[in-house]
């Protein structure tokens, strides 16, 4: 009879740790599931962002016809509802001057104010690299790829770097004719920061 009461016990003791570990298990599955709901969204994941941002950034028209590439980082925060609010040029630092008239700053700006909410979990602030990539038909076919990065002295606390978005321009339209001459050679085309 105790053989049997202890041998009892073992198996309603067993029983009990069974339930206890399935407890368990659901509710480490109930935690990983709940913060992957609400965890920060990966922006640079969104496709949607990117090719919209493509879509809406255009070349400047001076920049073009003054022969001018670079990269430009913009800095933008994420509200809580998902608006880009606070656009700004990060770097390269240029006068106001030389930005409005060339351009770039007021593009990404515009093109990035078109975009619709991008929804809950994307709040922060962001940079994003944009490559103003040109082609100069009247020097070569060959397409001038921006060199200037972000140097190390800037600091990216706190702000996620995203992936670039290369936006393409070019122009034949620097030739003009000089009756002396023949033809005139454009600009040659300039990288804005090296």
């Amino acid at each position: 009879m105790e053989l049997k009461l202890v041998l009892g016990y073992e198996q309603n003791w067993e029983l009990i740790k069974q339930k206890i570990v399935k407890k368990f298990l659901f509710l480490i599955i109930g935690i990983v599931l709940s913060t992957n709901c609400f965890a920060q969204k990966d922006l640079d994941r969104n496709l949607v962002f990117f090719e919209l941002a493509k879509k809406n950034i255009d070349y400047p028209r001076t920049a073009i016809l003054s022969s001018l590439y670079g990269r430009i980082y913009a800095k933008f925060n994420v509200n809580g509802k998902g608006k880009i609010e606070n656009i700004e040029v990060f770097y390269p630092k240029m006068t106001p001057k030389f930005e409005n008239s060339v351009g770039f700053g007021a593009n990404i700006k515009k093109g990035l104010k078109k975009l619709p909410l991008l929804g809950l979990g994307y709040e922060g602030t962001y940079i994003l690299p944009v490559a103003f990539v040109f082609t100069n038909f009247s020097e070569s076919p060959q397409v001038h790829y921006p060199t200037n990065n972000l140097p190390n002295f800037i600091e990216t606390n706190n702000m996620t770097l995203l992936t670039e978005i290369k936006v393409f321009g070019k122009s034949n339209r620097y030739t003009k004719p000089d009756f002396k001459s023949g033809f005139e050679t454009a600009l040659p085309s300039q990288q804005i920061a090296k």
